[in-house]
Parts: C-alpha cells; sequence; structure tokens
C-alpha cells in the first residue's frame, strides 16, 4: 500500500472571501479558492462517458466558458478533446463509449493538447477540489475535476479518490433530499440497469491494490445477466510514477478494454475475456460480493475490506 497519500484536512481550513455583492457578479469573477501547496501526484484524470453526454456536456462548457458569462468554474470538456472513442454498436453511435483523459507532468502542468490558450495546472484547493488553474491571480477561474474525498478512519485502502462531481458517487449536502436516492453510497441507494453500481471507491481500492493488474469498471447488479449489465459513466485517475493499468469493462454482454490495454493492444473489444485474461498471466475478472464495494454504512464503521 503506498504511503502518505491521506492529504490532511487540517491543510483544508484557510478562509477564502468571495465577492459577495450581487452588482459586482455582473462586471468581476469571484475570488478563487486557495490552493493547499503541496507536491503534485498524480499522473492522470479519465472520465468515460457516452458519446451522446458527451456531446451535450462539450456544447455546454463552450457555451458556459464564454468571456461574457464572467465564470469563475469553467467546463473542461470546451477546452480538452476526447482521447478515443469505442464503439459499442454501429446501429445506435451515440450509445458509443468516449475517453477523455487529462496527463500531468511532475509539477502538475497539463500535457494534454488543449485550446485554452495558456498552460493549464492541477491543483487542489482548500475545499478539497482537484481543478484545473488557469493562473495563481484571486481572480483567476477553474476547470473543477471533481472532489478529492478523504475518506473515513480505516479506509485508506481506497481512499483519498477522486470522485465524480456530475455522478452519482459523491454525496452532495446541497442536494434535495428526493435526489438523494441517487446517491451510490448511501442507504436509499437501489440497484437499477440505468444506475452506475460502480464509483470513484472501487476505482480506487483496485488501483491501489497490487495484486489487481487491472481496473474493472463494471457496474455488476446481483443476478443481472451479461446483456444486461453496463459499462456507466465514471471518473478515474492514476497516481504519477505507477504503473498503468489496463482498464477493462463488462458493457452489455461485450467486454472491451476501454484503456492502456497489455501488450500495445488497440483498446476496443475483448473477444474472450477468458483467453484475454490467460494469455497475459491474470485471473479472469469476477463479480465482487456486494455493489457497490464500499457504502457509507460500512464504511464509516471502518468494516469495509474489499472482496
Amino acid at each position: 500500500m503506498r504511503a502518505g497519500l491521506i492529504w490532511p484536512l487540517v491543510a483544508s481550513t484557510v478562509v477564502v472571501a468571495h465577492a459577495g455583492a450581487p452588482e459586482q457578479k455582473e462586471t468581476l469573477r469571484a475570488t478563487r479558492p486557495q490552493w493547499i501547496e503541496r507536491p503534485w501526484e498524480l499522473d492522470y484524470v479519465v472520465q468515460v462517458d457516452s458519446s451522446r453526454s458527451h456531446r451535450v456536456a462539450k456544447k455546454w462548457a463552450t457555451d458556459h466558458n464564454a468571456p461574457k458569462n464572467l465564470s469563475d468554474r469553467l467546463g473542461w470538456a470546451g477546452v480538452i478533446d476526447l482521447s478515443h472513442q469505442i464503439s459499442i454498436n454501429p446501429m445506435f453511435p451515440g450509445n458509443d463509449l468516449v475517453i477523455s483523459r487529462i496527463e500531468f507532468d511532475p509539477q502538475g502542468i497539463v500535457t494534454t493538447p488543449h485550446t485554452h490558450g495558456s498552460p493549464l495546472r492541477g491543483r487542489l484547493t482548500d475545499r478539497l477540489d482537484i481543478v484545473l488553474a488557469t493562473g495563481d491571480g484571486p481572480r483567476d477561474p477553474v476547470y473543477p475535476l471533481g472532489p478529492w474525498f478523504q475518506g473515513f478512519g480505516g479506509s485508506e485502502h481506497w481512499a483519498p479518490t477522486l470522485c465524480s462531481r456530475s455522478g452519482n458517487d459523491h454525496a452532495d449536502p446541497a442536494l434535495p433530499s428526493d435526489h438523494k436516492t441517487m446517491y451510490l453510497y448511501g442507504k436509499g441507494y437501489r440497484h437499477d440497469e440505468f444506475v452506475a453500481s460502480f464509483g470513484c471507491r472501487e476505482w480506487a481500492y483496485q488501483l491501489k491494490d497490487p495484486d489487481r493488474p487491472y481496473i474493472d469498471v463494471t457496474s455488476y447488479r446481483p443476478g443481472a445477466k451479461p446483456a444486461n449489465t453496463r459499462v456507466h459513466p465514471f471518473v478515474g485517475w492514476a497516481y504519477a510514477g505507477q504503473a498503468r493499468k489496463p482498464v477493462i469493462g463488462l458493457n452489455l454482454g461485450q467486454w472491451y478494454c476501454l484503456l492502456d490495454c497489455p501488450q500495445g493492444e488497440v483498446p476496443g473489444r475483448i473477444d474472450d475475456i477468458r483467453l484475454w485474461a490467460k494469455r497475459n498471466g491474470w485471473q479472469a475478472p469476477r463479480q465482487p460480493k456486494q455493489m457497490p464495494m464500499f457504502p457509507d454504512s460500512t464504511a464509516e464503521r471502518g468494516d469495509d475490506h474489499g472482496d
């Protein structure tokens, strides 16, 4: 297990002032969050989504990022394009999986091509958000990537981890109660074919486990047949200096390698998952005993220890 990776909460107690007067917001961006100064540790951040949702997000971000809006929080999909796309069904191209990876150098500078116009740098804010910073000025906007969740006591096997801001794997206290039934790790979560059971905790657990050669991002459900099992949108990441693990998933009865495929394979279909695993000297993936693996009910007690 990698040591020293819990980023202390005590470092997040900086008080930040914001432009509070309504008339100011029309002509001035809000004061950005302050940084927690520490060495940058992420190799990449990746988002996987359907091609239909990606198009919507890209259009929204492009419109939202317009200078006239004076927003202090911009949409990164408006300046960073997809890395590659995997065809799921030629008859329904909107269901293709779009992979967008943002890579960093050791100082946190984004090395992935983008159209922002000046360098972007990965930063941790005093609110424990991972963002792409456009500068260090008090009113330089940021591109949020997601919350850097610290976990609970005894959850070092999956925490800290980067969660999705727009997904269902991070509890937002601002959400109305009827939306909290969608929260992946809460008591109200119910399995559904169209709701993810895989989230940021399952990603981090597999990433940190030295005995796991790949990361399986399948949203398994009890009793669900492979044909009704999906890869849902998710956010992933990796530590700098750590060997990149292949990312695989079962989607509508077909296995795919999504990212960092072994032996230089091109991302795409895996014809036979057992033969694929054997060829690489690995065990074939198996469904965890429960999904999600680390619900709050056990994680808060320190009783979650994987499968």
